[in-house]
C-alpha cells in the first residue's frame, strides 16, 4: 500500500475514534470534514453551550 494512502487512512481512523468520544452533550455537534484531494482533515464542534455559541 502506497505510504501516502496508509497515512490517510491512520489520520481518518484517529479523528473517527476521537470524534466519538468527544463530546457527550447533546447541544454539541462532532462534525469530520475530509478533504483526500488536498489532504486536509478537520474535526469541528458546532452548537451551544451556556447560550453561546461553539
Amino acid at each position: 500500500m502506497d505510504k501516502l494512502k496508509k497515512y490517510q487512512q491512520i489520520i481518518q481512523q484517529l479523528l473517527q475514534e476521537y470524534a466519538a468520544i468527544s463530546h457527550q452533550e447533546p447541544e454539541i455537534e462532532t462534525q469530520l470534514i475530509f478533504d483526500t484531494e488536498r489532504h486536509h482533515y478537520q474535526l469541528v464542534n458546532v452548537g451551544w453551550k451556556n447560550d453561546r455559541r461553539v
